[in-house]
């Protein structure tokens, strides 16, 4: 058997925003003052345009593309149009919202160069993944970026969760490699960088509590929840998380989904049935959730915390394992 790469949201967007406007400038100065649901695109954007950061850093550079996407992903949501009926076919009513994405993209390339890797594609030696993590470790510490300010957060997120992805996938493993020797090769690295991800991410949240996706994004919320979902080796701050995740739920301020998905990671840490089947393995091609609480109603379980059928993320696994 083998651990599965993390499943996660496939395409989801972030909950339905007013479209109220808000002056970007009170975002780029205290992102705290926004009003809860008083976030529009126009004022990611703006944020995005306007850094108060210098562009030719990485920090900067990754923090005003995860604003601009950001922006873009609620603009869709506005015309209605889905993330894969957008990249199939378009989203006539949100064109202009991909013109000014892709306008800052390829500024951010100009200035800042290519500041990230493509980790599900990329061919890296250990060598070359050993040195892409020192050159971002130092990236984000001598970075002059305000590290209160949303841009410089969410860049410093996005680098972070660069390098979440990159130990887990790269370098890549040989065809004669087992499932397992390949996981023991990368796990000093995934560690390495786990611990290092986890302070920052606890230091993060001590800060600016949970990050509302109304406010920061839905980049920046997601990025969050994937560092707290890796930082294993502290279950104690996995559990406070879970608190702040559950408490900014009830308020809209976070979804289901990320509440279980941590919390079947905490009840499998701990030896417990799961509630949600979200953890699972790769078993003879095929992945298969691990044990269930009561598994005939976790369908509904499931439906309340705005997740598939259990079959659909089964399948969707077995996919990514190999299996039809």
């Amino acid at each position: 058997m083998r651990r599965l790469p993390l499943l996660r949201r496939c395409g989801a967007l972030a909950l339905a925003l007013a479209a109220l406007l808000f002056p970007a400038a009170a975002l780029a100065e205290d992102p705290s003052a926004v009003p809860t649901g008083q976030l529009t695109a126009e004022a990611l954007f703006a944020a995005a345009e306007q850094p108060t950061c210098t562009p030719t850093e990485r920090v900067c550079a990754a923090g005003r593309a995860s604003l601009a996407t950001s922006a873009y992903e609620l603009r869709l949501k506005a015309a209605g149009c889905s993330i894969a009926a957008a990249s199939a076919s378009g989203c006539p009513a949100a064109a202009d919202a991909l013109a000014r994405l892709q306008r800052l993209l390829a500024a951010d390339r100009a200035t800042a160069g290519d500041w990230n890797i493509d980790a599900q594609n990329a061919d890296l030696s250990g060598a070359q993944v050993d040195n892409y993590i020192d050159k971002t470790v130092a990236d984000v510490g001598h970075s002059g970026c305000n590290a209160t300010g949303p841009i410089c957060i969410a860049g410093q997120l996005v680098l972070w969760a660069d390098l979440d992805q990159l130990t887990r996938l790269q370098p890549q493993c040989g065809a004669d490699m087992t499932p397992e020797a390949c996981l023991q090769e990368r796990k000093p690295r995934m560690v390495r960088v786990d611990h290092m991800s986890t302070d920052f991410v606890k230091h993060l949240l001590d800060q600016i509590g949970w990050p509302d996706p109304r406010v920061w994004g839905e980049d920046v919320e997601d990025k969050a929840w994937l560092l707290v979902q890796h930082a294993d080796d502290d279950p104690a701050f996995q559990h406070a998380a879970l608190k702040l995740i559950g408490d900014a739920a009830a308020k809209g301020a976070a979804t289901g989904r990320d509440y279980a998905y941590l919390d079947d990671r905490l009840l499998v840490h701990d030896n417990r049935p799961q509630e949600f089947g979200t953890q699972g393995t790769c078993v003879d091609g095929e992945f298969k959730a691990r044990l269930i609480r009561d598994e005939a109603d976790v369908d509904a379980r499931r439906k309340s915390m705005g997740l598939g059928p259990l079959v659909d993320y089964e399948r969707q696994g077995s996919q990514m394992c190999g299996g039809r």
